[in-house]
C-alpha cells in the first residue's frame, strides 16, 4: 500500500462510522502478533485525536518504523472496509468472487473456478454491469478453451453468443460515456455556446457520434447515458425547455428501474439536479417546486442506508435546490433562515468538497443576503471566493463575484470604493479568456454612475435597463443573467421597491 503520509491516514480513520470502527476492531482481533498490537496502538492514538498531532505519534513509535506501520494499517482499514461494504455494493462482490474463481482455477479446480463464476454472472446481471460480465465471460472461456469441463458444444456457443451481445451492450456504454466526458470537458473550458458558429460546431460533433448509437437497442442503464449525453448537449446550447425533457426522461427511467435506482442514488440524484436546474433556468416555478419535494422526500427516506459521498451530493443538491427556490420565489429573508444549515454542512463537509462546489454555495449565500438586504453579509461571503486560492477555477463566478461586490457596496453607500472595485475586476478580467457584454456594460455603467450626484443616476439606470433587455433576449447573451440577476436589481434602484419586491414581481408577470 503505498500510502504513508500520515494526513491521508488520518482522514481515514475519522472518516469512519461507528460500525467500521468496530468492524475493523474485530477484524484486526483475529491477528494477534507484535506487529499487529502496534498498528491498533497507532490506530487508537489517531482516532482519538480531533487535529492530526505528530508529535504525540513520533513519541510512541520510532521514526524508522512510522512508514511501514502507516502503510500496514492503511491497508488493514481498507480491507476490513471491504468486508463489511461487500454486501452493499454489488461491484465489491463481483470483483470478490472473480479472485476466488482465480484462486480455485489456480488450484487446478476448474468445475468449482466455473460455479463461482456463474454466482458472478447473476451478480452482473442484476447490477446491469456489462463490462464486469464481459469480464467473467472472459474468465470462462480460458477455462472452456484449456480444459475439458464435459460442458459441451452448447457451452461454447452460449459463451460466444453471450459475449456478442455484452460486447455490443459494453460499447455502446463506452460510447455514450467518452460523448458525455467530452461534453463535460467541452462545458468546463468553453461554457455555453457563445455564437452561431460554436452552436454549428458542437451540433456537428454530437450528431457524428450519437447516429452510432441504435438507439432501439439500448438497455436500461445505456438509456441513461444517452439522456445525461442530451442533457449536456442541450445544456450548452442553452436550450433549457430540451434540457429539462431529457432531465426528467432520466429520472422516470431510474424511478420505474427501482433496483438501479437503489444501487446508485447518485445517479438518481444528479438526474433530479439537472432537471430541477432546467426548470429553474426556465422560471417554471410550479414544476421547480414539484421535482424539489420529490428530491427531499427522496433524500429524507434514504438518508440512513446513504453512504459518506451519497450524503455529500444529496446535500449539495438539496441544499442547492433550497436556495434557488427561495430565488425563484423572491423570498429572500426566508431563504435566510436555511442558510446556518447549509453553513454547518459545508464545514462539516469542507475537507471533501472541492473548490468549485464550495465557490457556489458562497455565491448563492451572498445573493441571498443581497436580496434579503444585508449587503453587508454579501460582502463577507463573496470575500471568502475573493481570497480562495483556486488560480482560473470557475473564472465565471469568480467574475460575476466582482460585480456583486460593487452591487453590494452600492446597497452600503460605499461609494468612494467602487472605482477600485472597478479596477480590480476590469484587471481580472483581463486575465482571463472572455468577458461577456453584460460584463463590460456593467464595468462601464458604474464608471459613469459612480462620477454623477445622486439626484441624477435615476435615467442613467433607465438607460442601463434598455441596454440589458436587449442583452436579456439575446440567446447567446442571455447566460449571463442566469449568474447574476443585475436586471432586477437596477429595476429595483429604478423603483425604489426592494429587490425581493422586484423578483415578486416578475414570478406574477410570468
Amino acid at each position: 500500500m503505498p500510502i504513508s503520509h500520515t494526513d491521508q491516514l488520518f482522514n481515514l480513520v475519522k472518516s469512519l462510522s461507528k460500525a467500521e470502527k468496530r468492524n475493523f476492531r474485530i477484524y484486526s482481533s483475529r491477528i494477534q502478533n507484535s506487529h499487529s498490537m502496534k498498528y491498533i496502538q497507532l490506530f487508537d492514538i489517531l482516532e482519538k485525536q480531533d487535529e492530526l498531532d505528530e508529535r504525540i505519534i513520533l513519541k510512541r513509535f520510532p521514526k524508522s518504523q512510522l512508514p511501514n506501520l502507516k502503510r500496514h494499517l492503511y491497508s488493514q482499514i481498507l480491507i476490513s472496509l471491504r468486508l463489511i461494504h461487500k454486501g452493499k455494493h454489488a461491484f465489491i462482490e463481483i470483483r470478490e468472487l472473480l479472485d476466488f474463481a482465480d484462486i480455485l482455477y489456480g488450484k487446478g479446480l476448474y468445475l468449482q473456478s466455473l460455479k463461482i463464476l456463474e454466482k458472478a454472472k447473476v451478480l452482473a446481471d442484476k447490477a446491469n454491469d456489462d463490462l464486469m460480465y464481459l469480464q467473467i465471460l472472459e474468465f470462462e472461456k480460458l477455462i472452456e478453451s484449456r480444459h475439458i469441463t464435459r460442458s459441451g458444444s452448447l457451452k461454447s456457443r452460449e459463451l460466444f453468443e453471450k459475449s456478442t451481445d455484452k460486447l455490443e451492450a459494453s460499447t455502446h456504454v463506452i460510447r455514450l460515456s467518452n460523448l458525455k466526458i467530452f461534453l463535460h470537458g467541452l462545458y468546463i473550458q468553453n461554457g455555453h455556446v457563445k455564437s452561431k458558429k460554436d452552436e454549428d460546431e458542437i451540433t456537428l460533433v454530437f450528431e457524428e457520434n450519437i447516429s452510432k448509437i441504435p438507439v432501439d437497442k439500448l438497455k436500461t442503464l445505456e438509456r441513461v447515458y444517452l439522456y445525461q449525453s442530451f442533457v449536456w448537449y442541450y445544456y450548452i446550447l442553452i436550450d433549457f425547455s430540451q434540457c429539462y425533457r431529457y432531465a426528467l426522461n432520466w429520472v422516470n427511467l431510474l424511478k420505474k428501474e427501482k433496483d438501479l435506482g437503489i444501487r446508485d442514488p447518485n445517479l438518481l440524484m444528479r438526474g433530479y439536479h439537472y432537471l430541477l436546474t432546467s426548470a429553474y433556468n426556465m422560471r417554471d416555478v410550479i414544476q421547480y417546486n414539484k421535482y424539489l419535494e420529490e428530491l427531499e422526500t427522496y433524500r429524507k427516506n434514504n438518508y440512513k442506508k446513504f453512504n459518506t459521498n451519497t450524503q455529500i451530493v444529496s446535500f449539495l443538491y438539496v441544499h442547492n435546490g433550497r436556495l434557488n427556490s427561495y430565488f425563484l420565489s423572491g423570498e429572500f429573508e426566508n431563504g435566510l433562515l436555511i442558510l446556518p444549515s447549509t453553513l454547518r454542512r459545508i464545514n462539516k463537509y469542507g475537507d471533501k468538497l472541492d473548490a468549485h462546489r464550495i465557490m457556489v454555495l458562497y455565491f448563492k449565500i451572498a445573493w441571498m443576503n443581497l436580496g434579503a438586504g444585508k449587503p453587508s453579509n454579501t460582502v463577507k461571503y463573496l470575500n471568502k471566493i475573493l481570497t480562495m486560492e483556486v488560480g482560473f477555477l470557475r473564472e465565471d463566478i469568480q467574475g460575476y463575484s466582482r460585480l456583486m461586490m460593487i452591487l453590494a457596496h452600492y446597497e452600503l453607500g460605499n461609494f468612494d470604493i467602487i472605482p477600485y472595485l472597478i479596477a480590480n475586476a476590469e484587471h481580472y478580467f483581463k486575465k482571463v479568456t472572455s468577458i461577456n457584454e453584460m460584463q463590460k456594460k456593467t464595468l462601464f455603467f458604474f464608471k459613469k454612475v459612480s462620477e454623477m450626484p445622486l439626484n441624477e443616476r435615476v435615467k442613467k439606470f433607465e438607460a442601463f435597463e434598455k441596454e440589458l433587455l436587449y442583452l436579456y433576449h439575446n440567446k447567446y447573451e442571455s447566460k449571463a443573467f442566469l449568474y447574476l440577476d443585475i436586471l432586477s436589481w437596477i429595476r429595483s434602484k429604478i423603483s425604489g421597491k426592494t429587490l425581493a419586491a422586484i423578483t415578486k414581481e416578475t414570478i406574477v408577470k410570468k
